[in-house]
């Protein structure tokens, strides 16, 4: 709901369980006043009080010499007016900074919100959400700033973003303009918490305390990365999954990107999240508009699977496409793991046959299919099969595996080619970086100039003819490198600064087009693994590649950490061979089937390959994932144990309605003489039923399974031989619980 009292110029934004309360300044700027948990303010008066003086600011108005930006809590603060800390706009004409005075000028309540697939964003119908559009202008300059605030009826979530637009005569150069600013109150002890890590240990969970100053993450590269997350949070002193107040930002956005928390000299912290203003410089026109990417914002009083899961019901029913909401994510046998680039079509239809028999969806061939591509060194770009491997022809290998009742899978890598390729040839003026000087490589390829339209262009054409031919049903999108050189020769040297931003345009433009030619095509986001692992990313693919390293012990930390604000379902796990080819290390079938059980499932090895035991215990863990499946595709998620402060990890899904969970517990290290028995408290379950634990045949309450705990497996002691359940290094055990 959202209202607006026109005595005290105050909007007040609600849903179920927040609060967002925003005033404006005596300025004519927008000020933020309250953003937690849901109030009912009646001497709103009382907190609009400004007769106090701060020391050591810069005053706004010459008669006035108590008010200052530097010393109010803004929602869109403005570059060099005096307010000294890290601001949201920074605004240039041909010569030099402007310095833009914004002041109310009206509002509006919209109340639909429409899914556009050229650019990912929330949607919603009016019975979904509701959108105040604050538009301020800048009479000076002539630049109006229009600020948008959504909300849903079913999440907390609050997004936000922002449109400038110039009615000036003469064009301005945006240098920074973030999506979204959240000024805070003080916290002493507060953490900075985001995910960060490197390729094949993609988003671990950071946390770091805020000193005075300013904390970032970010990227650079092209893409979100596999280095950091477009999403930060701040939490109070102590906060764990269950308890503590969490403030947290998400950005819809898959390039490059600046999340930070900057803590002043009264211990006031301001987050910021949008566009990175490194590699940006936006020209507006006169008459022309700019709108950032959509910022989500959440805030949670119950710790942070509270946080999470508000972030799962947000991208779950208004970023993921409303297709696959009921739709089981496929069994995916993926070729490449097997293979690699060493088949042709017998081949892999020898291992689709078998991995039909175990249950398998969706056989995917992976790279290697096309031009005449035998290694990394060639034919990227060039989307026509090689027929040395498919001798009938690509079409053919798929009416067969279709006949046998599987799917059809293909990997395509759209955004690179190679120097030994037929488009390089062609078209050489379509990398990235200045003609005639020295380029980087990553991976043996260039980078396609996803921002010049000719390109777009020719990929549509050519990967829609792939598609339309071979009737594929499902795209693995990789993306295998990031940008160096970042340089368009399709933009003319003003519009150079636009480059990375309408790189990712251009890339959001053929996945939307692209589906809108194949409504029902399934596109699986990959980038070297999970380098691009974001809510953009979200908005086209229902599951997204989470690491190149499918170790079940390392897949722990990665899908822990992804679960901090990815929903489960999107997450996609394969399990693969061991000795895994990643780490080298020997986990059992069991144990990497017990990871990947909380995820997307998928395999990613040679069925040929396996003994009959593993044959059949495949056949059996894809008939038990099958019928759990709806509940990891639509259970609350909750984080019991963390593998960064443990030996052990524990998680559990819950039903809608409470009446069924699933529970996962996993140790890593084998110890000597462990505790004879250990209980471990479970979490979201209906406290007044009671739950059949159907693994260990007993019956508890669920608050005795909230209070006191479910008893953990017993462990191997070197006594215990005909009691233990786990015994050794990377072991686990999975239970069902349901209502009675």
């Amino acid at each position: 709901m959202i209202t607006y009292d026109t005595a005290l110029n105050v909007f007040h934004l609600q849903n179920k369980t927040t609060s967002y309360v925003i005033g404006i300044l005596p300025n004519g700027q927008l000020q933020h006043l309250y953003y937690g948990a849901r109030i009912q303010p009646e001497n709103l008066a009382y907190y609009l009080d400004d007769t106090n003086k701060a020391a050591g600011t810069v005053k706004y108005y010459e008669q006035d010499h108590k008010f200052s930006l530097g010393a109010v809590d803004q929602e869109y603060p403005v570059d060099g007016i005096g307010d000294y800390n890290e601001p949201a706009l920074s605004l240039f004409d041909a010569t030099s900074e402007r310095y833009p005075d914004f002041h109310y000028d009206s509002y509006e309540i919209t109340k639909v919100k429409a899914r556009n697939v050229k650019v990912p964003g929330t949607f919603g119908d009016a019975n979904q959400v509701e959108s105040l559009h604050i538009n301020l202008k800048d009479e000076q300059n002539n630049v109006w700033l229009t600020v948008t605030y959504s909300l849903f009826s079913d999440t907390d979530v609050i997004s936000r973003q922002a449109t400038l637009k110039n009615e000036a005569t003469e064009p301005l150069q945006i240098h920074r303009m973030m999506s979204a600013a959240l000024d805070l109150p003080a916290q002493p002890g507060a953490e900075f918490i985001d995910l960060s890590g490197a390729w094949l240990r993609e988003r671990h969970v950071q946390r770091t305390p805020l000193v005075q100053g300013i904390h970032a993450v970010g990227s650079t590269r092209g893409a979100s990365s596999h280095q950091h997350n477009p999403f930060v949070a701040l939490a109070s002193p102590g906060t764990t999954e269950q308890q503590g107040q969490v403030d947290a930002m998400l950005l819809v956005y898959s390039g490059d990107f600046l999340a930070e928390a900057e803590l002043n000299e009264w211990q006031r912290p301001r987050l910021l999240i949008g566009i990175h203003p490194a590699h940006f410089n936006w020209r507006l026109m006169p008459g022309e508009n700019f709108t950032t990417p959509e910022a989500l914002l959440v805030h949670s009083e119950h710790g942070l699977n509270a946080m999470s899961q508000q972030f799962h019901q947000v991208l779950r029913q208004h970023i993921m496409n409303p297709k696959w909401l009921q739709r089981p994510n496929p069994i995916v046998f993926n070729s490449w793991e097997t293979a690699f680039f060493d088949f042709d079509a017998e081949k892999l239809l020898k291992i689709a046959h078998k991995a039909k028999k175990l249950g398998a969806d969706l056989f995917v061939v992976d790279d290697g299919w096309f031009g005449h591509r035998d290694s990394t060194a060639s034919s990227l770009g060039d989307w026509i099969a090689d027929s040395r491997k498919f001798p009938a022809g690509i079409a053919d290998f798929s009416t067969r595996l279709h006949a046998i009742g599987m799917k059809f899978g293909l990997w395509f890598e759209p955004e690179s080619f190679d120097p030994d390729s037929d488009l390089y040839r062609a078209h050489p003026d379509w990398v990235v970086g200045r003609l005639n000087e020295r380029h980087s490589f990553g991976r043996g390829q260039y980078i396609l100039d996803m921002a010049n339209p000719a390109v777009v262009d020719h990929l549509f054409d050519q990967i829609q003819q792939a598609i339309a031919d071979a009737e594929v049903d499902y795209i693995k999108w990789d993306m295998n490198r990031n940008i160096t050189e970042a340089y368009s020769n399709y933009l003319p040297a003003e519009q150079q600064g636009e480059f990375m931003h309408r790189y990712m345009l251009g890339t959001y433009d053929l996945m939307g087009r692209l589906l809108q030619r194949f409504p029902d095509l399934f596109i699986e986001n990959c980038a070297g693994g999970g380098g691009r692992f974001d809510a953009g990313m979200l908005f086209y693919s229902p599951q997204i590649w989470a690491s190149d390293d499918s170790d079940a012990v390392e897949r722990l930390k990665i899908q822990y950490g992804t679960s901090l604000v990815y929903p489960i379902d999107a997450i996609s796990a394969h399990i693969s061979a061991v000795p895994n080819q990643q780490v080298g290390r020997q986990t059992t079938l069991a144990m990497r089937n017990n990871v990947a059980k909380f995820a997307s499932l998928g395999y990613e090895l040679d069925p040929n390959l396996l003994s009959d035991n593993e044959q059949q215990q495949i056949k059996k863990d894809i008939e038990a994932y099958q019928q759990d499946a709806d509940l990891i595709k639509n259970g609350r998620f909750y984080r019991i144990e963390s593998p960064f402060e443990s030996n052990e990890t524990a998680w559990m899904v819950v039903s809608p309605d409470k009446r069924h969970a699933l529970f996962g517990w996993y140790r890593i290290l084998a110890t000597a003489n462990p505790s004879p028995k250990r209980y471990l408290k479970l979490a979201g379950l209906n406290e007044n039923a009671t739950y059949q634990i159907r693994e260990q045949q007993a019956q508890l309450t669920g608050a005795e399974l909230s209070t006191w705990g479910i008893r953990l497996p017993y462990e191997f002691n070197a006594t215990n031989n005909d009691t233990a359940i786990v015994k050794g290094d990377f072991t686990s055990v999975v239970y069902h619980l349901d209502v009675k």
